[in-house]
């Protein structure tokens, strides 16, 4: 084996080691953002919210080796595409609301 090989085979285990930290961040992120800011889900339906958000998100992350083993365009077309829908539905999300709360009054 060549020296590029080499250091090829001993720097990507480091590399998955720190993009699996990485997306373990983005998920308690993203877990405690929907639990302590009730704009992103209302309260009665926060619980089935996330629930979808988190099949979608799991099955995406399991069929990802597929995607990255078939023809060299098509893994960053479908990376781009994904991109794509994640920044429609972020900016069609309506950032003036106030959350709905209910209160007691005394």
């Amino acid at each position: 084996m060549d020296e590029q090989q080499i250091i090829f085979n001993r720097k990507m285990p480091q590399c998955i080691f720190v993009t699996k930290f990485g997306i373990a961040i983005a998920f308690l992120s993203s877990y405690f953002a929907c639990f302590t800011d009730p704009r992103i889900f209302p309260l009665e339906k926060r619980a089935t919210a996330i629930g979808i958000c988190n099949f979608i998100a799991r099955g995406l992350a399991g069929i990802s080796p597929m995607i990255n083993e078939l023809p060299e365009p098509t893994p960053m077309g479908a990376f781009t595409v994904i991109i794509i829908i994640a920044l429609i539905n972020t900016t069609t999300l309506n950032h003036d609301s106030e959350p709905k709360t209910k209160t007691k009054d005394k």
